[in-house]
């Protein structure tokens, strides 16, 4: 009764307390996105982002689709991080196809997604994109009001190596305001970042945009030496875009130098970049460059046809900046050849659009804007901190004060069931583990019943199918021969040819079919084991003159020899002579069979009690699966194509044979090299 007192009481605290408990405390609880999502569908939204990220300068129409099936699916799924994801995809999809407008409207779609999901690989592509595009088209107030706002979520996360793109784009929009002095600045910091993380690439594109910094403010030396960096590193790794571009700002510095042959120069090779990169905007570019070269040059014709180029360009990619440059320089050229309303209809066009894209009062309040932000940042850092500790403070008292009454609870729960079901959960662990071991020894059984299945079905398939060449092949080289001798006239030059021709494929024959005879007698252990004693010295001596007369042809392309010690000239040895000689033709022809040139070595020395006959080649070696696996029967070596001669049985008797000798058979060998085959057996207790 006492102890259902004392956990009653014990409850009714319990639920006091959770009652009190501030509704921070719980909010990992309600914040666990996604519970009723269907795992296999954001396995595969997963799975797709990955496909999409590796083929997104593909810009095809079945990409959008899969991007697009993408979005619905994490929508249904209320996925934010697939959502965010994809709608990254299809702003870029859409900046690679120089579509503006729509690249911005999906990576404005991405930002607020990317930062409330903290996704900081993610912020920095979506923000480097969104930027990129504001500058490029010449939006600064936008571009400028964006770049800072994505600086302080990089500041608020402490992401310092995610924000050298979006730092040299922030610069590119004070240098396109003329706020010299801050974009250098932010070049600075952007090159030592790029720098530190090791993006040596970056470093050039940083290079090469402060020389265009440079050159702005006429320090032509100065920006010379920048672009010329920027373009070497840029070029190594490969980054053709970059390239393009620099190489169109060394051709401007060269016109204000009135360097006009090296500007042209720079000018080719920075058209060559933009057309194998693609790069519409950096095209643009050029065409600009390349009319301001033509001006200089008083070809007025030719330059307001670069420009018409670069005018067509810049609406398409909504290139402000690039339009104004080129209204106004299409105003100069229509002045000079006194075509006076052309030339006010384009210096109109450039006032317009200088006034838009040049708006004083806009710049001034994002210029107050961006102290506000870096003021309001360290603020927020000190109340950040402070909170964070008052937080930290409460919630560690609260874990105590719930861990000590959990553990009160958990504690009797565990003392009062522990003794019940332990002895229960022993027995249940020792069944499971018995039936685990045996389903496990099963399991191998069963794949190496199937393994061995396999491979004797498929020895059986090659070994026939050898069978069959090697006995069909000689069979139509002698009744071929044959054939020939009977129906035609032969001279009497060509009629040996004929007869030794005859004469190889018969031996061939009766080869395989000795060999398939062996084989047999010595798998049912009927071979007759006949010792004799002789000299092997003389032995062997008379079978090398037997292997020259038998592989006579071969030997134009491969040296023979053989090699003996001659202190075992009187050597006696007691075995069968018959089983020998066939052990070691089977290893000789083996030797010549696969030798193209080279060399092929019969030899014998003593070793340890024992002699050691050998045969090398100098031929392709052996290669194989396993050790000793040439042995086995049927088994040719991997390095052999499957049509190749002989039914890989020869090696097997040739062991089979030594081992009813007492003796043993193994090799060295070296692909592409050499082989060497040693046969060991033992001699007489008195020797």
């Amino acid at each position: 009764m006492r102890l259902f007192n004392f956990l009653y009481i014990q409850v009714i605290v319990l639920f006091i307390f959770l009652l009190l408990i501030p509704e921070n405390l719980n909010s990992n609880n309600n914040s666990n996105r996604d519970t009723f999502q269907n795992a296999k569908n954001i396995e595969l939204i997963n799975k797709k982002i990955e496909i999409l990220r590796k083929n997104i300068g593909n810009t095809t129409d079945s990409i959008k689709d899969i991007i697009i099936q993408n979005i619905d699916l994490s929508l249904s799924e209320r996925y934010d991080f697939g959502l965010a994801w994809n709608y990254f995809l299809l702003g870029r999809f859409h900046q690679i196809k120089q579509e503006n407008d729509s690249a911005i409207f999906y990576y404005k779609k991405a930002w607020p997604l990317t930062k409330s999901n903290i996704e900081l690989e993610l912020a920095s592509a979506v923000s480097t994109g969104l930027a990129n595009i504001y500058w490029e088209t010449g939006n600064y107030s936008s571009g400028l009001e964006f770049s800072l706002e994505a600086e302080q979520f990089f500041e608020k996360h402490n992401a310092m190596d995610n924000k050298f793109a979006l730092l040299n784009l922030i610069a590119l929009i004070h240098e396109s305001l003329f706020e010299y002095e801050t974009a250098l600045t932010y070049f600075n910091k952007a090159q030592k970042i790029a720098g530190e993380t090791g993006r040596e690439d970056f470093v050039g594109i940083i290079f090469s945009n402060m020389g265009r910094l440079h050159y702005k403010q006429k320090r032509y030396s100065k920006a010379l030496a920048s672009l010329r960096k920027g373009v070497r590193l840029e070029e190594k790794h490969h980054h053709y875009v970059g390239a393009g571009r620099s190489h169109t700002m060394l051709a401007n510095i060269f016109l204000e130098l009135n360097e006009c042959d090296s500007a042209f120069k720079y000018l080719k090779k920075a058209q060559n970049h933009n057309i194998n990169a693609n790069d519409m905007v950096g095209l643009a570019r050029t065409h600009l460059a390349y009319g301001e070269y033509y001006y200089i040059q008083n070809q007025f014709s030719t330059s307001v046809e670069s420009l018409f180029k670069a005018v067509d360009l810049a609406k398409k990619l909504n290139l402000s900046n690039e339009l104004i440059k080129s209204y106004h320089l299409l105003a100069k050229n229509y002045e000079q050849t006194g075509n006076f309303k052309q030339s006010i209809t384009n210096y109109k066009k450039y006032f317009e659009l200088y006034q838009e894209v040049y708006n004083v009062e806009k710049i001034n309040r994002l210029n107050s804007l961006e102290h506000k932000l870096r003021l309001q940042t360290k603020e927020n850092e000190i109340n950040r901190l402070k909170i964070k500790e008052e937080e930290q403070t409460i919630k560690y008292l609260n874990i105590i004060m719930v861990a000590g009454i959990l553990f009160s609870l958990l504690l009797l729960i565990f003392i009062i069931y522990y003794r019940k079901n332990n002895k229960l959960l022993k027995q249940k662990n020792r069944e499971i583990n018995n039936q685990k071991a045996n389903l496990e020894e099963l399991n191998k059984k069963l794949i190496l019943a199937e393994t061995d299945a396999g491979k004797a079905d498929e020895i059986k398939t090659r070994f026939l199918n050898n069978l069959s060449h090697e006995i069909r092949t000689p069979l139509n080289g002698i009744v071929g021969f044959s054939s020939l001798i009977a129906e035609s006239k032969l001279s009497d030059e060509k009629k040996p040819e004929i007869w030794n021709m005859i004469r190889k494929n018969s031996e061939d024959l009766i080869g395989t079919i000795e060999g398939l005879l062996d084989l047999s007698m010595a798998a049912s252990d009927s071979i007759e084991i006949k010792n004799t004693e002789f000299n092997i010295y003389d032995y062997l001596y008379q079978i090398h003159f037997e292997i020259i007369n038998r592989y006579k042809t071969q030997l134009k392309k491969i040296d023979f020899n053989y090699i003996a010690d001659s202190k075992l000239k009187d050597q006696l040895i007691n075995t069968d002579k018959e089983l020998l000689k066939k052990i070691i033709m089977l290893v000789i022809d083996n030797a010549f069979k696969f030798t193209r040139k080279g060399s092929v070595e019969l030899g014998i020395k003593k070793d340890n009690g024992t002699l050691q006959i050998f045969a090398s080649d100098t031929g392709i070696g052996i290669l194989e699966e396993k050790p000793g696996e040439i042995f086995s029967q049927f088994v040719k070596g991997k390095n052999l194509p499957n049509n190749s001669e002989g039914l890989g049985i020869g090696l097997t008797i040739a062991k089979q044979f030594v081992e009813l000798l007492g003796g043993k058979i193994w090799y060295e060998t070296e692909i592409n090299r050499s082989s060497t085959f040693y046969i060991s057996l033992p001699l007489n207790q008195d020797q």
